[in-house]
């Protein structure tokens, strides 16, 4: 876990001087903040789908579709 946790903070400082990247931006209902506090982790819609995982989904479906 620790090499994974090394290797997400060099792909992030790459990021960083090569793009400027300032971090990431995530949009969510806030009846998912609860969750998202409370397992202080994200979670794809995927994982989320396949765990039986209560949450509401707010993403367009035209641009999931396609």
């Amino acid at each position: 876990m620790k090499d994974k946790k090394e290797n997400f903070k060099i792909k992030i400082c790459e990021l960083e001087k090569k793009y400027g990247f300032k971090g990431m931006l995530h949009f969510t209902d806030y009846s998912n903040l609860k969750s998202i506090f409370k397992e202080k982790s994200l979670f794809s819609r995927g994982y989320c789908n396949n765990n039986k995982m209560n949450f509401k989904d707010v993403a367009d479906k035209d641009v999931i579709n396609h």
